[in-house]
């Protein structure tokens, strides 16, 4: 696992993205930028709002998505509607935000290759570039681009990973799950410090079993 202040060798290619595909937070959706259901959480005028502000040029869904199967919970629909209801929702907001609809990720084309969640991180990004993927020394974590979505995302991630679909109870104090602060020193709001003090409130109530490691944006970058 990673630990407060290291860097794993190689990662700096992790800020290389190469395209800017809204995708889910999931582990196994790689590359873009990420937010829980393709951002179904926020509805579709604030979802465009965003979409639009990140710049982002196209959406996708995915086989078997968590954060969209607890959306369908909390407003009374159907567990076994999740699928259809991912998809539907990534081609209304394409076609609202005037974006291509980039289609949906099986697990043949995703990283994760069944309904296990792998993580042991999750990345917190502040500086709306991070593509833990990239860089393949880089323990494997949820993304959560924070420079253009919402904290809310962290949460879900959160419960998955805690939850019977990641690695649950063996996170420990002694082994915790890490969320990886990522900032952008240019940004103060977007700064390693502000991202970690808003996250502290909202992690202790798993008493230890998550843990604020820091990923500053890289000091040679200046574009």
């Amino acid at each position: 696992m990673l630990a407060a202040g290291d860097k794993a060798p190689g990662w700096e290619k992790a800020f290389a993205l190469k395209d800017r595909t809204l995708r889910c937070v999931d582990e196994g959706t790689s590359g873009g930028l990420h937010s829980a259901g393709s951002g179904i959480y926020f509805g579709l005028e604030e979802a465009v709002r965003r979409v639009r502000a990140a710049g982002v040029d196209g959406i996708t869904s995915h086989e078997n998505c968590g954060a969209t199967l607890a959306w369908c919970g909390q407003n009374g629909m159907d567990a076994g509607e999740a699928e259809k209801v991912a998809q539907e929702w990534a081609r209304k907001l394409a076609q609202a935000a005037g974006v291509a609809y980039r289609g949906y990720l099986s697990y043949g084309e995703m990283l994760r290759k069944d309904e296990f969640h792998y993580a042991v991180a999750v990345y917190y990004d502040g500086t709306g570039r991070f593509n833990p993927a990239a860089a393949p020394d880089l323990p494997a974590g949820f993304t959560v681009s924070r420079r253009y979505f919402d904290p809310h995302d962290l949460e879900l991630c959160l419960g998955i990973a805690l939850g019977e679909y990641g690695f649950g109870e063996r996170f420990t104090q002694s082994e915790p799950l890490y969320a990886v602060v990522i900032g952008d020193e240019r940004e103060p709001q977007f700064s390693a410090d502000r991202l970690a003090a808003e996250l502290e409130p909202r992690l202790k109530k798993f008493n230890g079993r998550v843990a604020i490691a820091r990923f500053p944006l890289p000091v040679f970058d200046r574009s």
